[in-house]
Order: structure tokens, then sequence, then C-alpha cells
């Protein structure tokens, strides 16, 4: 009780934003935190919490106190994901502090969002749910690369539901220029793999948002890669997807990863093939456009 009374009369100097008795309590309530027993947790957790954030909404600008405090507020959420239910104002700031912030106040942020993962997990709020999925999305495509691959990370969330738009969103991630964020979203597209999802579906979406780049519709011709609106390595992946989920329909644990080569293919390829051929001859036309366009691109032929 007495380290409880020393923390939060700790936190009352952020008034004094830059002094060093803010940073000796911030260590202090680092220290405090780490070592609470489950039960002090249920209860000084939420006001700590509270306390802490309030600091994000200060004038602090010391980057050692700014680090310490994500630290804290890290470790809150984790230990009591119940901490961020209803906090969709408070993870969209988080997120927002990384662009915002310095390199090392930001890998502490992004330390923060982290540990707060597998609580995100366990959110049964729908509303809350949704204000979060559509503040991930935002920043998925956001300049900061700290951003994009936390953002991606929390897309994990999402993905037991068949909704098409967060399949063409970690599809796009494919293309990014950043070898861990095009990592991170193929992991994520293996993962969506395991939710039933019609390849009809799925080819109708993606056709939707590739046939401009595949077909003129002016010229009534095959359209020139050079203006093209998404990347080579993202008309690939399209490709890639498309056949694991048609595998995936056929009973086949294949996925995007899976090579066209090797006793395994041989195996599972006339299993898609016979599955290709029971879908009408639209989405066979469309899937294999989809396909023929990402093979041009791998090979920089023309179209």
């Amino acid at each position: 009780m007495n380290n409880m009374k020393v923390c939060l009369e700790g936190l009352t100097h952020t008034s004094r934003p830059e002094s060093k008795l803010l940073i000796a309590a911030m260590n202090f309530l680092v220290k405090v935190i780490e070592n609470m027993p489950a039960a002090a947790q249920k209860n000084f957790g939420p006001l700590l919490f509270d306390r802490v954030q309030k600091i994000q909404e200060s004038e602090v600008k010391n980057g050692v106190a700014l680090s310490l405090m994500y630290r804290c507020l890290g470790i809150l959420g984790k230990r009591d994901s119940a901490i961020l239910t209803g906090q969709a104002d408070i993870i969209g700031r988080t997120f927002k502090s990384i662009a915002e912030s310095p390199d090392d106040v930001a890998y502490a942020v992004v330390d923060c969002l982290t540990q707060w993962l597998d609580g995100f997990r366990k959110l049964k709020d729908a509303e809350l749910m949704e204000k979060l999925k559509t503040l991930i999305q935002e920043f998925i495509t956001h300049q900061n690369p700290k951003c994009r691959l936390i953002a991606l990370k929390y897309m994990e969330a999402f993905l037991t539901s068949d909704e098409m738009s967060l399949r063409w969103t970690l599809l796009q991630a494919c293309g990014d220029t950043r070898d861990e964020i095009r990592g991170e979203a193929t992991r994520l597209l293996d993962i969506s793999l395991q939710v039933d999802v019609s390849p009809e579906q799925v080819v109708s979406y993606l056709w939707d948002h590739l046939k401009y780049d595949i077909f003129d519709l002016e010229a009534g011709k095959e359209k020139s890669s050079s203006s093209d609106s998404v990347t080579p390595a993202v008309h690939q992946m399209c490709s890639r997807y498309l056949w694991a989920i048609t595998g995936r329909s056929a009973g086949v644990q294949i996925d995007t990863k899976t090579t066209e080569s090797g006793l395994e293919w041989l195996d599972v390829s006339p299993k898609i093939t016979r599955q290709l051929q029971q879908l009408s001859s639209s989405t066979q036309e469309k899937m294999t456009a989809i396909a023929l366009k990402a093979l041009n691109n791998a090979h920089g032929e023309p179209n």
C-alpha cells in the first residue's frame, strides 16, 4: 500500500513535465507494476492506467518519461485486458503517437501496442471492434512503416470473418517496400484461409479491383503493364491467394507459400483443377485472366 501511495503521489507531478521527479516516479511505477500481485492488479490497475494515460494528454516532452509511461500502459493492459474495454480513443491516440514521436519513444509505443495484442483479441464489444477495425485499416496504409507493421498485427483479430475488404487490405500490403510488412501480410493471409470463403466470392471481389489493370474496357483489349495501379507483387499474391482458396475449397490444405513443384504439387494440382472446373465459366475466365496477369508481371512480359 505504501508503494502504491508513492506511485500515485509521484504521478501528480505531471504538471512539471521535465522534472527528474516524474522520471523517478515512472521508474518506480514500472517496478511496482511488474511485481504487482493479481489481486492488487485488479484493484489498482484501472486507476493506474487512467492516471498514466493522462500523461499522454499533458505536455510531457522528455523521451525517457514518455517511454516509461508507455511501458507502464503496456504492462497494465497486458495483465488485465478488461482495462482496454471501451478504450478505442486511447488505442487510436497510441497508434498516432508512433508517427508523432522520436524513434526512441516510437519504439516504446510499438512495444506498448504489442503487449496489448492478446487483450485486444479478447475484446467482445462489437461496436468497439468495428471502430477499431476502421482505425487499424487506416494505419495499415500509413506512411510510417512502424504504424503499418503494428496495425497489421492487430488485423489478425478480425480474420474470423469472411469479409473480403480485410483480405484485400492484406493483399495490398504484400506490395509494401518493407520485407517485414510483406512477410506479416503473407502470414495473415494464410491465417485467413482457415475461414471458408467461396472461390466465386473471392474472384468476383478481386476482379472488381484488378480488372482495370488487366483489360482496357474502352479499347477492348489487354492493358499495358506500364499504367498499372496495382504493383506486380500484389497481382502475383492475388493469383496465389485465389489458388489457395480454390485448393481449400477442394479440401486441400495448402497456403500461399505452396510451390508449383515437387511431389506435394503433383498430389494437389489435379484436385484443384477439378475444383476449378466446377466454377462458372465467367469465374474461370476471370481467374485465368488474373493468373495470366500475375505470370506476365513475374516474367516481365508485356500484356
